[in-house]
């Protein structure tokens, strides 16, 4: 989802809502380059995950403009966006310089907030896990808790009844912290 904005930076704050909208669905929808890579180090099978992120490009635009279709008169057509002025890059190193500092200051802000949130989440984590270990109950975790909250999505999807605690917790670590952690989960659960 972070290099996508990268490339339409400058039309941003001209997007309607529904474009704005379709840039995110198609974002969440596909692959990163970044995470790609790290999936595919993970030992998932390269084509597998290319074709998914195509066919999925596709109709997450479609879907995007059935859930919020356009309704204004777009200001990032052609005719308009071939006249913006675009920042001034002196030669190829300039230009290379400040794509790497944007690069660097999203990567900065990614890591922030990874390790804020992965932060808070073990702190919920241990903050449940002492509370219910109080009681008599040390099996009850934050990780638990999500698997309880998220247990009619697991049997919603068709995973079978005896997966789906297992199942409903990596849908709630996904959910609450990203999908490099769920998958890297994977093989702690049985």
């Amino acid at each position: 989802m972070s290099e996508a904005p990268l490339m339409i930076m400058p039309l941003v704050p001209m997007m309607t809502t529904s474009e704005l909208h379709a840039v995110l669905v198609g974002g969440f929808a596909t692959m990163a380059g970044s995470i790609l890579a790290i999936f595919i180090s993970f030992g998932v099978p390269a084509n597998h995950l290319i074709a998914a992120s195509v066919m999925a490009a596709p109709s997450a635009l479609g879907f995007a403009k059935l859930l919020l279709p356009e309704t204004h008169k777009s200001k990032t057509s052609w005719e308009i966006v071939k006249n913006i002025p675009l920042p001034p890059q002196h030669n190829a190193i300039d230009a290379l310089m400040t794509g790497a500092g944007n690069a660097l200051k999203i990567c900065g802000y990614l890591i922030a907030n990874l390790i804020a949130f992965i932060g808070v989440l073990n702190f919920l984590d241990v903050t449940i896990s002492w509370l219910f270990n109080m009681v008599h109950h040390p099996e009850v975790n934050f990780q638990y808790l999500l698997g309880l909250l998220f247990y009619p999505f697991a049997v919603i999807i068709g995973i079978p009844f005896r997966d789906c605690l297992l199942a409903s917790k990596l849908i709630g670590i996904k959910v609450s912290l990203n999908e490099v952690k769920s998958y890297d989960k994977q093989d702690v659960f049985p």
